[in-house]
């Protein structure tokens, strides 16, 4: 979704390799700890 993209670009230090912002499949988003 291009939400959470904008939001992994202001996260993470690398967005296309996301450590904060976890996608699980048929659920959703988390955000890892």
């Amino acid at each position: 979704m291009v939400h959470i993209r904008h939001l992994r670009k202001k996260l993470e230090n690398n967005p296309n390799q996301p450590e904060i912002l976890e996608t699980v499949r048929g659920i959703g988003y988390r955000i890892k700890q």
